[in-house]
């Protein structure tokens, strides 16, 4: 199995969320990896264990993003962000049982998305990668075996 290492996988065919995410600073302290089909996500998942997944959700597709996720979120190590086209907002319940940790159906939300990456940069897995950036009570605390 690969090492950890932090990204978020955008699967979204329309380019809208992906400059968004970019303007907004959101994606400064991991990799944004874009995907175009389900096969392109597919494919480069196994590269990123423990991944961020954001799937964008529209009228055309919705049936298809919420099957795949309810398939996949079970068997990833990953954490499922959707990101849906206005007035997409009633899919939200049956997307986070289906498995998402957050929905997103604005750009006006999109600042909600800096706790779900704090969250997601400090799982164990990550705390190496950073290291050198911390400072040094950051270091020894990260240490301690408690």
């Amino acid at each position: 199995m690969n090492a950890a290492k932090p990204a978020l996988i955008l699967f979204e065919r329309h380019g809208r969320w992906a400059p968004s995410l970019r303007r907004h600073g959101l994606v400064e302290r991991l990799p944004l990896v874009e995907a175009r089909s389900f096969a392109e996500l597919e494919e480069l998942l196994p590269s990123y264990p423990q991944v961020l997944v954001g799937l964008e959700l529209h009228r055309d597709a919705a049936d298809r993003v919420v099957a795949w996720l309810g398939r996949r979120s079970v068997a990833l190590d990953a954490k499922v962000i959707v990101f849906a086209e206005r007035g997409m907002r009633v899919y939200e319940t049956v997307c986070r049982e289906a498995g998402a940790v957050h929905f997103i159906a604005s750009e006006f939300e999109l600042f909600s998305l800096a706790a779900v990456i704090d969250r997601y940069l400090s799982q164990p897995a990550f705390a190496k990668l950073d290291e050198e950036k911390q400072t040094f009570a950051a270091r020894i605390q990260a240490r301690l075996p408690w």
